[in-house]
């Protein structure tokens, strides 16, 4: 028969164990948030610039540069939804872990993920435009795009069946 002690000592253990997972993955999310948000600034910066060129200037139609303001628009957005999770976190969790941070923080980055293919595939139509002067091909190479996004980033991870392990440490 097993003592109350050994069974208390077990619990212990097991909400010890529990509470490292929970910090675990609450790290882990920021980290997601701030290894992309570099990426989507970068982005941000380079459709910004482009503004400025007089090649946009002169060859880009409006109903393309207004195309372009859409895509820098869903950027913002993007950005603001990744960085969510790190001002919601200062602000309301006094810095502890929660399952409802984690939850709320991964939400706010996978729908982060949204605008910004959308975005992308957007730019990608106007520069396909602009250098082919095909609209098929730019028509083609934008969905060409939000499909490739939307089957890598939203359809795979939801229909991997591969067998998921116990444990994931990661850091």
């Amino acid at each position: 028969m097993v003592s109350t002690s050994k069974k208390l000592e077990r619990a212990k253990s097991r909400e010890e164990n529990e509470t490292q997972e929970l910090r675990d993955e609450t790290k882990f999310t920021l980290q997601e948030g701030r290894m992309t948000l570099p990426g989507i600034q970068t982005l941000f910066g380079f459709q910004l610039i482009s503004v400025f060129s007089p090649v946009f200037d002169q060859k880009v139609g409006y109903d393309d540069k207004v195309l372009h303001l859409i895509a820098i628009g869903l950027t913002v957005i993007s950005i603001a939804l990744t960085m969510t999770p790190a001002a919601y976190d200062r602000q309301t969790e006094d810095w502890r872990c929660s399952h409802k941070f984690v939850r709320i923080a991964s939400t706010c980055i996978t729908l982060g993920m949204i605008p910004l293919a959308i975005s992308i595939a957007l730019d990608l139509y106007v520069i396909a435009l602009l250098i082919t002067t095909d609209k098929i091909t730019a028509v083609s190479s934008g969905i060409g795009a939000l499909i490739l996004f939307t089957i890598l980033w939203f359809l795979y991870p939801k229909f991997d069946l591969r067998e998921k392990p116990k444990t994931t440490p990661l850091v």
